[in-house]
């Protein structure tokens, strides 16, 4: 396995640099993830025809020029086979929507930027589109673990987070302590 605990990213950069060298390595480590443990899944993202394409390749000519709700639905929907769930003694939190996000891992930190345009989508798409048996998670997928949080649990972060800004395109984000 990869002995670095961080996923390569590249959110420093302009989209323009971004979708040339996007890669897909979050959804392919949560992907992993879901078939180890019986999961099923649907892809849900607008941005491209097959798993394998980036948001480079999306079939929208101007997908980035999308209103914000359109563009950022979560990433998949995830829920346990019929046969699973029959089985299962929780059947309450039995499906997910799952919003993807890198994470670094760095000085003994993971730490994830959040844009905060982000977290005013997450508590909306929440709120709306979440019921008992149905929740919505982000998740935080790295080289040797995947961290899982709710909107609660990320918003119960940002007091000990740091506001900050990215400086090609001024856009506002949280910096947030996983760990």
């Amino acid at each position: 396995m990869n002995d670095k605990k961080y996923i390569e990213n590249f959110n420093h950069e302009s989209y323009e640099v971004r979708s040339q060298n996007y890669r897909n390595y979050s959804e392919i480590r949560f992907e992993r993830y879901c078939v180890e443990r019986s999961y099923c899944y649907t892809k849900l993202s607008l941005n491209s025809v097959n798993p394998t394409q980036s948001f480079a390749d999306s079939v929208i000519p101007l997908f980035q020029k999308l209103p914000l709700f359109y563009k950022l639905q979560p990433d998949y929907f995830v829920y346990k086979s019929k046969e699973e769930h029959e089985k299962s003694d929780n059947k309450e939190k039995c499906q997910w929507f799952i919003e993807l996000k890198n994470a670094t891992y760095e000085q003994g930190k993971t730490l994830a930027k959040i844009k905060v345009r982000d977290l005013k989508r997450y508590i909306y798409f929440e709120q709306g589109y979440t019921n008992q048996w149905t929740r919505f998670t982000i998740c935080f997928p790295l080289a040797d673990k995947i961290i899982f949080k709710s909107v609660d649990q990320i918003l119960k972060l940002l007091p000990d987070s740091e506001l900050k800004k990215f400086p090609n395109d001024g856009i506002e984000y949280f910096e947030v302590k996983l760990n």
